[in-house]
């Protein structure tokens, strides 16, 4: 009897972890499998229904998707890779009957504002294009390819910059239809829209500013990695016990759809001190110290 072996087995002490390989893997299947075996054992993991939200976009069930990324942020409305995931859905999905620009811009707002990274303002500018406010997707779009020269995680720059372009275009087309209503028209209209300015406008958009403690503070200290943001901010709250704050940085790596929470410790005005501490953790039995920049948007745990 010949019996079929599914391509990612399911570890019945962790179906968590094994949902996030099979998710890396392309295997959708295995992975709603196994997030909803933790999700039946945990109701309120919002991580696991997030993840589960990807594989069902994936499949392209999207109401699935959207659902269970619904209920992951009823779980925990701070979580901002969940809200910026769904905002993605509703401003991109495929099928324009699921798409909402106006909730898309309101999850994403909230997550820039909290964390200005490159990935997330390009999402917000998905959703100010998807509401058809053209002007503001090119303003945060251009930030958003701003932002990726700077950042340590990888990003697909030349997405960035084609969508930049595709905005652009959109948002010039708009114009000219405006002019030229304006035209036909005997009186004289007076357009509310801005110009498009020819860097980041930073009172209307969202900040491009650092949070006040990192303005001075530049580096860190990489210490771990976590799949799990819980467990990262466990441990980010244990080692800010001691004389330095800790800190926790999501990093996303081209390739793989779950993101990374580094815990990082210490914040230095330059890299020697950086790496001088990363020698001492080192000496202690840290192996994977590393002196690193200090990511714009990183959670500060501590004082």
């Amino acid at each position: 009897m010949c019996v079929a072996i599914a391509p990612v087995a399911l570890a019945q002490d962790n179906p968590y972890e094994s949902g996030l390989r099979a998710l890396q893997a392309g295997e959708y299947d295995a992975a709603i499998k196994a997030f909803t075996i933790t999700i039946e054992t945990v109701p309120h993991d919002y991580e696991a229904l997030s993840n589960r939200a990807v594989a069902w976009y994936h499949k392209k069930t999207y109401d699935r998707a959207i659902d269970d990324a619904t209920r992951a942020l009823e779980i925990n409305p701070y979580y901002s890779v969940g809200a910026n995931q769904l905002a993605w859905m509703l401003a991109t999905c495929p099928d324009p009957r699921y798409r909402d620009g106006t909730r898309a811009v309101a999850l994403a707002e909230k997550v820039v504002q909290r964390f200005p990274e490159a990935n997330f303002m390009d999402t917000l500018a998905a959703a100010y294009a998807e509401a058809g406010n053209m002007e503001a997707a090119v303003r945060v779009q251009q930030m958003a390819v701003e932002h990726l020269k700077r950042e340590t995680v990888f990003g697909d720059k030349t997405s960035f910059e084609n969508r930049l372009n595709a905005y652009d275009q959109a948002a010039a087309q708009s114009r000219e239809k405006q002019d030229s209503s304006n035209r036909s028209t005997t009186s004289v209209a007076v357009n509310s829209s801005s110009p498009k300015p020819s860097k980041p406008d930073r009172k209307s958009g969202p900040s491009e500013s650092p949070p006040d403690h990192v303005t001075d503070l530049r580096y860190t200290v990489h210490l771990f990695s976590f799949r799990k943001e819980g467990a990262a901010r466990e441990k980010a709250t244990t080692l800010a016990q001691g004389n330095h704050s800790a800190y926790i940085c999501r990093a996303s790596i081209e390739g793989d759809p779950a993101p990374w929470y580094r815990v990082c410790v210490g914040a230095f005005s330059n890299d020697q001190a950086a790496r001088q501490y990363a020698r001492q953790q080192k000496e202690q039995g840290q192996d994977w110290a590393k002196a690193m920049p200090l990511p714009e948007g990183a959670t500060r745990i501590g004082n």
